[in-house]
């Protein structure tokens, strides 16, 4: 009974979870063009240093991806945990003796 509620809380905060990674994502490519294209079209930035922008460029949207699945694979198993909970049965009331 209680691990469809508990399915739903899990389901609830991977939306929400979700929704806000994209939200941030999405900042996170914005801010990524913004330093490409600036780095891209200033001269006086050196090769090595254009260089180390790209890859430290890639290396956030690497991470960004392993990020969101290792967040994603803790859902799954938190999901499957309660899921695969079975209800506790209520023992029995102990008989009252008999005067």
């Amino acid at each position: 009974m209680y691990t469809a509620y508990f399915t739903q809380i899990i389901d609830y905060q991977k939306t929400f979870f979700d929704n806000t990674y994209e939200a941030v994502v999405k900042l996170q490519d914005q801010g990524s063009q913004m330093v490409d294209w600036v780095v891209e079209k200033n001269s006086l930035i050196p090769e090595d240093a254009k260089k180390q922008c790209t890859y430290w460029t890639d290396f956030i949207l690497q991470n960004q991806k392993n990020y969101k699945s290792y967040v994603d694979d803790s859902f799954a198993k938190v999901k499957g945990f309660y899921e695969s909970l079975e209800p506790v049965k209520a023992k029995a009331a102990p008989a009252k003796k008999a005067k």
